[in-house]
């Protein structure tokens, strides 16, 4: 496998603007809202 060539590297800064991002769209869909809590 090349996954090595490819691991992004999650800076806090990165890592807070993907929980933005998904979070903004966890609330624009009750579907994955649902999902994501029956996941967590």
């Amino acid at each position: 496998m090349t996954d090595h060539l490819f691991r992004p590297q999650f800076t806090p800064a990165i890592q807070r603007v993907l929980e933005r991002l998904y979070s903004e769209t966890i609330e624009q869909d009750p579907i994955q809202r649902a999902e994501a809590q029956s996941q967590d």
